[in-house]
């Protein structure tokens, strides 16, 4: 995988928003490697859709759509 190639994060957030918005870093790679990664291209897309914000990892390493400053807060 190069950096230029575009990923698309819409697998993944729909698995999350499917799973009430959470969901283990092993099922995020393998939702990727259905949308035709291969695994190792599907790990390194979840660690750079981390580093974006676009997912976030919860305290017990899960994986969830980004929570606004209100709600960390709260929690």
């Amino acid at each position: 995988m190069t950096n230029s190639l575009p990923i698309d994060p819409q697998p993944l957030i729909h698995l999350l928003k499917e799973h009430g918005g959470k969901c283990q870093f092993d099922e995020g790679v393998r939702i990727l490697t259905v949308a035709g990664l291969t695994e190792n291209d599907a790990r390194a897309s979840l660690w750079m859709l981390l580093s974006q914000g676009i997912v976030e990892f919860t305290t017990d390493r899960d994986l969830r759509l980004p929570q606004s400053g209100q709600e960390r807060a709260a929690g």
